[in-house]
């Protein structure tokens, strides 16, 4: 047939679609503008892009429909073809996003493995503990963490005798308000033994059974604090003697933090039988030599208290020992070494300045052990007393010798706190007393206004009569 050689365009046409395949087609090698302008017009003027792909596709089939190719509606899908190798790089784009999020993931986890390693071959230099995660701003708390930081750098020694030197220095530096308040209790028993405090005390207790006795309590409080002028003591005193307390609560706490992280080097710092300091003490032996010395240095204080407090310190210590040890048996070996060597580093403080000649070398006045109560002369009055219940016996007697402990503890502790502050609140039979004054009070009250109603009706119908 004639029309196969009545088509050179087809051919050219291919040669455009092999050289834009290929960028090195033979029919691109004169680059001129001519030739750019026809290889850029040539898919839609001489349809090159339909004839090569009729030419690509079906170079097999026959050339008896040369003329159908035209009228076509070829435009339509030229459109499509023209524009498809220009959004080629957007896909690209995308498919590479996806990666970038499991990628940091990845990079987070092992950074996180890395910091891991670096805290256990950290070195331990001042600023260690603060590396760790132990910050406590500003307080007796971060005090206590300079101090324990620094005895454990400059001495060399291990966290278990970095402890124990830090405990000991620490009662060393509260030796002055340790004697301070020695000084201060041994005024306070004198003016505990002025009669004018007694008389003045009295005047305070019977004005509070009172429901109208405050100027009595105003006049009783105002000789209380002459009484302690003369003797040259002042309520602010008492503070020397908790001045230890946010310090010792600090190394606790600290102590208590270290142990929670932990330290890495806690866990091997130990010596004995217990060798891991971040853990209880398998055996109870810390704690029960902390508790121990907590009640010991309580029963060298007691002899010296005055007969009305004996009992409350009695009571005190075997409540505050049972406590104590029921607690401390879940601390950590750390914390239970500052124990034990703050109630030693105590025990052996209260044993000196006990002694005579130290309290006189010191300024401090001498302790006397008090006598024991006299039995009143007065004759008491015979008042009924309802049958008591039978003693109660097994888990109710423990009970309610326990709750009569603490009862004496509270009776005792109000009784110091009113004699050093001239202040008293009074216990449950004062309150009773008050509510049955009060309550007779009122009951007079009433029963008055009852007669006079009653005389002024009776009058009133006599002058009607």
């Amino acid at each position: 047939m004639q029309p196969g050689s009545r088509l050179p365009t087809p051919t050219n046409g291919r040669q455009f679609g092999t050289s834009m395949r290929g960028g090195s087609g033979a029919g691109l090698t004169a680059s001129t503008p001519t030739l750019r302008l026809r290889y850029a017009a040539a898919p839609v003027v001489l349809g090159g892009v339909q004839s090569s792909r009729n030419l690509s596709l079906w170079g097999y089939g026959t050339s008896s429909k040369p003329a159908e190719a035209p009228a076509t509606p070829e435009p339509v899908e030229a459109a499509p073809q023209t524009a498809a190798p220009t959004p080629d790089p957007v896909p690209q784009q995308t498919f590479t996003e996806p990666s970038v999020v499991p990628t940091e993931v990845d990079f987070k986890t092992l950074s996180d493995i890395v910091t891991d390693q670096d805290i256990m071959n950290m070195p331990e230099n001042l600023g260690y503990l603060h590396a760790m995660g132990l910050d406590f701003g500003w307080g007796p708390t971060s005090v206590m963490q300079w101090l324990l930081e620094h005895v454990h750098v400059y001495s060399g020694m291990g966290w278990g005798f970095s402890i124990i030197a830090t405990a000991a220095l620490l009662r060393l530096l509260l030796v002055y308000p340790t004697i301070q308040s020695s000084i201060f209790q041994a005024k306070m028993l004198r003016v505990k033994e002025d009669p004018r405090s007694k008389e003045a005390m009295d005047i305070i207790k019977q004005s509070v059974r009172k429901p109208d006795g405050q100027a009595d309590m105003v006049r009783g409080r105002f000789l209380n604090k002459m009484v302690m002028k003369e003797h040259g003591v002042s309520n602010l005193g008492m503070l020397w003697g908790f001045l230890p307390i946010p310090f010792s609560f600090g190394l606790f706490r600290l102590l208590n933090g270290m142990a929670a992280i932990p330290v890495p080097s806690l866990e091997t710092d130990g010596f004995l039988w217990f060798t891991n300091l971040a853990v209880a003490d398998p055996y109870y032996i810390l704690p029960a030599l902390s508790v121990g010395s907590l009640v010991a240095a309580m029963k060298l204080n007691a002899k010296y208290t005055p007969p009305e407090q004996q009992a409350m310190m009695k009571s005190m210590t075997w409540v505050m020992g049972a406590l104590g040890f029921s607690f401390t048996i879940f601390f950590s070996a750390a914390v239970n070494l500052m124990g034990v060597t703050v109630g030693a580093s105590t025990v052996l403080t209260t044993l000196l300045l006990n002694n005579s000649a130290i309290r006189r070398s010191l300024g401090i006045p001498e302790r006397t052990i008090p006598a024991p109560a006299a039995p009143s002369a007065e004759v008491q009055e015979l008042m009924y007393e309802a049958p008591r219940p039978p003693p109660a016996t097994g888990l109710a007697a423990m009970r309610e010798r326990l709750s009569k402990q603490l009862g004496d503890a509270k009776k005792g502790l109000d009784n110091q706190m009113s004699s050093m502050t001239g202040v008293y609140r009074g216990n449950e039979q004062d309150r009773a007393e008050k509510d049955r004054v009060q309550f007779l009070k009122k009951f007079e009250e009433e029963r008055r206004e009852k007669e006079r109603l009653e005389f002024e009706q009776k009058y009133k119908s006599r002058r009607r009569g």
